[in-house]
């Protein structure tokens, strides 16, 4: 895959040189080559670091270059796209909850008949499983800033380079679709979102029983040995009146948990999430923490004002 890529790659940049460019194009990399003494670490010349026998295929290819039509080097890189969704999703199926779903594009007629086509852009339909429109989705440019929110249709379009494209699309409670390389098109294309879980909770005084007025809920991951929150929470919510819903907008690892935290009291982390959650109500008990008191004098005994106190954990 990697290196159909690379020569895919060439073939995109000497068509845009143009024929009398290939010598200069293959010097330079035979040239970039000649500099590197180790493997570099710079991701940008990466796939220059190759074998020697895929090196010439890439010369040869240059050397032997001819103008591709624009149609035929655009369906080239769909196939090989979609080639490489393919052979990703072939190697199992995960036991994330809520991971990235990757979808090859179908088209669908515009709204208006095969008689009223579309500006040739890329353009796009979101919905859901049950060809429900859905609006609001955020969609994001892979490579790009450009991001946009689909209409009350569920439609979105990409009024840019006419170049393939790949996109993001996320909603509250949907799974995070990463589409197939997009090309331009007269056509909208059909994407489908899968729901994603919402979980929601109780959040209690595990003395008094009653609920906790404010607290903050995290997604966080929980590392491998001894079970606690990794320093990088996700997205987290509110909750208020002992209430919560929380919908996974992004992603889903398969040590997912959530962490209650609450003025007052000491945090507390939840078992592991499973998809058999979804939809579910979970009791969080949380314990309240004993207050830190102390004095902090001067050598000579008298009290130290404006002192700063730092808490740190001994191992």
């Amino acid at each position: 895959m990697r290196n159909d890529r690379e020569m895919a790659c060439d073939a995109l940049a000497l068509t845009h040189l143009g024929k009398g460019l290939t010598e200069p194009y293959g010097q330079t990399i035979i040239k970039v080559l000649g500099n590197l003494l180790r493997p570099p670490r710079i991701p940008g010349v990466l796939a220059l670091w190759e074998d020697k026998q895929r090196l010439k295929e890439r010369i040869r290819m240059i050397a032997a270059f001819k103008e591709w039509p624009r149609c035929s080097l655009l369906a080239f890189l769909l196939v090989l796209g979609l080639a490489a969704v393919g052979l990703t999703n072939a190697s199992g199926v995960g036991s994330k909850l809520a991971p990235v779903k990757r979808s090859a594009p179908s088209l669908v007629t515009p709204a208006g008949g095969e008689n009223a086509p579309l500006p040739r852009n890329i353009h796009g339909r979101v919905m859901d499983l049950a060809g429900a429109p859905v609006a609001d989705a955020i969609v994001k440019c892979q490579g790009s800033d450009w991001l946009t929110k689909t209409d009350p249709q569920g439609r979105f379009s990409w009024i840019g380079a006419a170049q393939p494209r790949i996109f993001e699309v996320w909603k509250i409670g949907f799974k995070t679709l990463l589409t197939g390389i997009l090309v331009p098109s007269e056509h909208e294309t059909s994407l489908q979102l899968e729901h994603a879980p919402i979980i929601g909770g109780k959040v209690i005084d595990s003395e008094t029983r009653q609920p906790i007025s404010k607290f903050e809920v995290y997604h966080v991951c929980l590392l491998r040995g001894p079970v606690t929150p990794s320093l990088n929470p996700q997205e987290s919510v509110q909750g208020s009146s002992g209430a919560f819903k929380y919908a996974f907008a992004r992603y889903f690892w398969p040590d997912s948990a959530f962490c209650i935290d609450a003025e007052g009291y000491k945090p507390e982390l939840s078992r592991r999430l499973s998809a058999g959650d979804d939809g579910k109500e979970l009791v969080f008990e949380l314990t309240r923490a004993q207050p830190v008191a102390g004095k902090v004098l001067t050598p000579e005994g008298s009290s130290a004002s404006k002192a700063e106190v730092v808490f740190g954990v001994v191992s």
